[in-house]
């Protein structure tokens, strides 16, 4: 479970670290947030762990996606026969500027595509969150 503590206009902590939002339009955005530890090494094949260190400065991750093959039908693209990697345990939130003590519906996401393809970065929920 992630609780946000807000601490500046777009900066919060939550149980994984401190993470710098930024604002399209109306929407802010956090992205790349750790909601377990990687799943390597000694911690391959075993249940997710929780991260307890809600101090570490979170940045933004290039190609966090999980193990797949490349696709070209909405998905990651790549040359060879698998792509992603196994640290892929991240998510994204939206919100609308608000009061801080303000209750938010919450929409809970995870993208198609079987454990097969797919990835969090293909969709973009801006419009829906400006809406509600």
């Amino acid at each position: 479970m992630i609780s946000l503590i807000a601490h500046a206009e777009i900066k919060v902590e939550t149980s994984s670290g401190i993470v710098d939002g930024y604002k399209k339009g109306r929407v802010i955005y956090w992205d790349d947030i750790p909601y377990a530890k990687p799943p390597i090494d000694q911690l391959r094949w075993k249940a997710p762990r929780t991260i307890r260190d809600s101090k570490n400065i979170i940045l933004s991750k290039e190609n966090n996606y999980c193990v797949q093959r490349p696709s070209s039908l909405g998905g990651p693209g790549g040359d060879g026969l698998y792509v992603g990697t196994e640290d892929c345990l991240y998510l994204d939130i939206s919100a609308t500027a608000r009061k801080k003590s303000e209750l938010l519906p919450v929409m809970f996401w995870i993208h198609g595509g079987g454990n097969t393809s797919g990835l969090k970065d293909l969709y973009d929920f801006n419009k829906m969150v400006r809406r509600h």
